[in-house]
């Protein structure tokens, strides 16, 4: 998605574990295609490659999805047992809000569906559509 990046998370280290927490984010902020602000967060990330006030391009590589947060892995160091998501399940959360400023946490209640803001889009499998 291509915009301003708003607001950065870099302190957890790869699996490691938080209760409830998104682990390294990346917030950017962006225009629908009808010119209204859309902020979208990127979570569980393992190494993220923008700053703060960063532009970002679609097909920008910007981070490095991982298991940080409340998706680290019982298997692996850091990990907490018993929590976490497994290795073989990893992946990025993405979210969306049309007022996420600055949020580096679940958007709550005020989410939108992430993917009606994405140029790729994907099937019940996670597969990229052509």
């Amino acid at each position: 998605m291509c915009g301003i990046v708003e607001a950065v998370v870099t302190s957890f280290k790869t699996n490691q574990y938080g209760h409830l927490k998104l682990g390294n984010v990346i917030n950017v902020k962006s225009k629908d295609k009808n010119g209204k602000t859309v902020y979208i967060l990127y979570c569980h990330l393992d190494k993220v490659y923008v700053k703060v006030g960063d532009k970002v391009q679609h097909g920008q590589k910007i981070a490095l999805s991982g298991s940080t947060g409340n998706a680290s892995y019982s298997g692996l160091p850091n990990g907490v047992k018993g929590h976490g998501i497994d290795k073989k399940n990893w992946h990025c959360h993405i979210e969306a809000c049309a007022d996420g400023a600055k949020a580096v946490t679940f958007f709550g209640k005020n989410r939108l569906q992430p993917e009606d803001y994405m140029k790729t889009k994907f099937d019940n499998n996670g597969n990229a559509i052509k």
